[in-house]
């Protein structure tokens, strides 16, 4: 049988699309006046998608902070601060319930904190921030151009990286503002995905809007994360270079629950493979543990490629990834995905691997060892 090279592009090819949609939308950071519950010297700003998180009514008693990064600004930016000793973080929070422990609203936050504070600098989470309702705005305005903005995105298939367009609607000074470029996005687990460092020529605008690297969370169909500008000709205030972005993607081709957009559609691999089994040599099998030998053939377990020899190909729990086991000492358990296919990594040592099928004969390349070994 003829071995699929390489096995991940294959599956992608499958699967590709001819242009899936998604909605975006962008909202702006308010300032709250709940920053010096967490130190005086803190300055503290919110924003959210759920209609309560600014609601009085809002039956939220504290908001656990989890995820805390430190939101890189450039040396213009950080002259916009009050002071240049001043550091941005950005963290999620989850607005709580206390007595039932109810989620009542949820979002993102930016803290503006001394850089001497070393403890918010190392922490992962910073804890949870009492409050009484939902966030109480200071009124203070921001004149966020890339905040309320709302349109649409394109991908094109389901590998790893894929090409990734994007267009946003919105107002500058009160006349239409679009932008609309493209872009790559990687799949970096059935949960997060970052999007590439882009830039856009704003219809309706003099100003080239740089935008970092954007990393979207995602929970059921819908993704969202901390949209980041980086160019420093406008706007003049540091607040205004961030809006928290929210992704939705109704698309799932193969209905596991897992929309396109982070999903590389792995279970697919058991219908391109045809399943076999392989002998010891004395009519009898190895058994699904790889420890014993049974007289029964086990199924979807064993796949022989051309390259590779015999494999034994367990349930892919990471659709990311996929994971092999080749029954000899030097070689163990095999991880690869798009970006490292046709290489693997061998999981006990991380060393590179690499198959080649040279006169009829099988043969592995070991990086860690620089040695070819037969098969």
């Amino acid at each position: 049988m003829k071995f699929p090279t390489p096995l991940v592009a294959l599956i992608a090819s499958a699967l590709s699309l001819s242009g899936a949609t998604i909605s975006l939308e962008t909202i702006g950071f308010d300032p709250v006046s709940e920053g010096p519950q967490i130190n005086p010297d803190y300055r503290l700003l919110a924003a959210s998608f759920s209609d309560s998180a600014f609601n009085a009514s809002n039956a939220g008693e504290y908001a656990v902070i989890r995820n805390l990064v430190f939101a890189e600004l450039d040396d213009n930016d950080t002259e916009d601060l009050e002071d240049d000793d001043t550091n941005v973080y950005s963290c999620n929070y989850v607005g709580i319930e206390a007595q039932n422990q109810t989620e009542i609203d949820k979002g993102r936050l930016l803290i503006v904190a001394p850089s001497e504070d070393q403890n918010l600098a190392r922490s992962g989470a910073v804890g949870f921030i009492r409050r009484s309702g939902g966030w109480n705005k200071t009124g203070e305005s921001l004149n966020n151009t890339i905040a309320g903005m709302a349109g649409t995105g394109t991908y094109t298939n389901l590998k790893r990286v894929r090409e990734f367009s994007i267009s946003l609607q919105g107002n500058k000074d009160g006349a239409p503002l679009v932008l609309n470029t493209e872009t790559e996005s990687t799949v970096i687990s059935t949960d997060n995905v970052l999007v590439d460092t882009w830039v856009a020529d704003g219809a309706g605008s003099t100003i080239e809007y740089v935008f970092s690297n954007l990393l979207l969370e995602r929970e059921n169909n819908i993704y969202e994360g901390l949209l980041t500008r980086t160019d420093e000709l406008d706007p003049d205030q540091w607040e205004s270079k961030y809006a928290f972005i929210r992704v939705v993607d109704n698309n799932d081709s193969d209905g596991d629950g897992i929309p396109d957009l982070s999903d590389l559609g792995a279970d697919v691999i058991s219908s391109i493979l045809q399943p076999m089994s392989i002998s010891t040599g004395d009519n009898s099998f190895w058994s699904p543990d790889l420890n014993t030998t049974v007289t029964v053939k086990p199924e979807d377990l064993w796949h022989y490629g051309e390259n590779l020899g015999w494999f034994y190909l367990p349930d892919q729990n990471d659709p990311t990834q996929i994971k092999i086991f080749i029954p000899d000492e030097r070689l163990g358990w095999l991880l690869t995905n798009a970006e490292t296919s046709p290489y693997y990594i061998r999981e006990s040592d991380a060393a590179v691997i690499y198959f080649q099928l040279i006169d009829e004969q099988i043969w592995f390349y070991d990086f860690s060892s620089e040695t070819w070994y037969s098969l």
